[in-house]
C-alpha cells in the first residue's frame, strides 16, 4: 500500500497524470463489501473513491434530484433502471453486481429456524424499511409467504435501512432481525450468536444493479475494475452469489 501510495505522489507531482475523485453510492448491505473493494483498487489505481452508503430508495430519490454522484450501486435493479430511463444513468451500463441473500439473526441462542418466525418469542424483531429498502422488501415478502407476516407485525421494527435493522439487533433492542447474510459474515457479533439463511422459494431473488451516472475514465475504470475475477470471487466470499449481467 505505501508503494503505491508513492507511486500516485510521484504522478500527481510530475503533472503527468491527474488523480480524479469518484463518488459512489452504494446501498447499505454492500458498503462493508465495498470498503474492501476500494482497498483493492486504491492500491493499484490514481484514482480516489469516496464512498457514500444509504438506502437504495433514498439514494435514488437523491440522484433524481441531481445528488453528484458518479455511480450507483443499488440493491434492487428497479432505481437503476428508472434512473437511466430518465436520463440519469448512462445507457447500456447497467449491470448485476451482485445477489443478497437474507438471513434470520440472532446474536444469542442456539440454531436458528423456520420456526423462531412461526413461534417468535422476542418481542421485537428488525426489518429495513419494506418502502426505502428492496432487502426491507424480501423480508415481508417472506414473512408473507411463510403465512406469519399479520400474527408478526406488531412485533415488527424497521430500519431506515438494513444497516440500522442490523443494529436494532446487535445492541440488543430487537432480539431478531432479517438481514443481509453480507452484514452477519462481516460481524463479530455472528461468534456469539446464530442465522438461518431463508430459503430463496420465500422471497424475489434480491438482484442488485449497478448503473454508471458520469462516463469518464476514472468512472469507468473503477466500473470495470468490480468486475474483475479477483474482486468477483471477493463479492462472493462476502455472502452474495455472482451472476453478472449487462445490459
Amino acid at each position: 500500500m505505501i508503494k503505491s501510495v508513492s507511486f500516485v505522489l510521484l504522478f500527481l507531482a510530475s503533472g503527468v497524470v491527474t488523480a480524479a475523485e469518484i463518488k459512489v453510492a452504494v446501498a447499505s448491505n454492500f458498503a462493508a463489501t465495498m470498503k474492501q473493494v476500494i482497498e483493492f483498487y486504491h492500491a493499484s489505481h490514481l484514482h480516489r473513491v469516496k464512498l457514500i452508503s444509504g438506502s437504495s430508495g433514498k439514494q435514488f430519490a437523491q440522484i433524481s434530484n441531481g445528488a453528484p454522484y458518479d455511480i450507483y450501486y443499488a440493491a434492487n435493479k428497479r432505481f437503476p433502471k428508472e434512473l437511466v430511463q430518465k436520463g440519469h444513468g448512462v445507457k447500456g451500463s447497467l449491470y448485476l453486481y451482485a445477489t443478497g441473500q437474507l438471513v434470520l439473526w440472532s446474536t444469542s441462542g442456539p440454531s436458528l429456524s423456520e420456526q423462531d418466525l412461526r413461534h417468535p418469542t422476542p418481542a421485537r424483531i428488525a426489518i429495513a424499511n419494506p418502502r426505502l429498502a428492496p432487502y426491507g422488501q424480501a423480508a415481508q415478502q417472506a414473512l408473507a409467504n411463510m403465512g406469519v407476516l399479520n400474527e408478526l407485525r406488531v412485533k415488527l421494527v424497521r430500519g431506515e435501512n438494513i444497516n440500522q435493522a442490523f443494529q436494532y439487533v446487535a445492541t440488543g433492542n430487537a432480539g431478531l432481525g432479517l438481514v443481509a447474510l453480507s452484514q452477519v459474515l462481516a460481524s463479530k457479533d455472528v461468534k456469539a450468536g446464530s442465522y438461518w439463511v431463508i430459503p430463496q422459494r420465500y422471497y424475489d431473488s434480491i438482484d442488485q444493479y449497478a448503473v454508471l451516472l458520469t462516463d469518464g475514465e476514472a468512472q469507468r475504470s473503477f466500473y470495470e475494475f468490480i468486475k474483475s475475477e479477483e474482486i468477483q470471487s471477493l463479492i462472493k466470499a462476502n455472502g452474495y452469489r455472482i451472476t453478472s449481467v449487462s445490459l
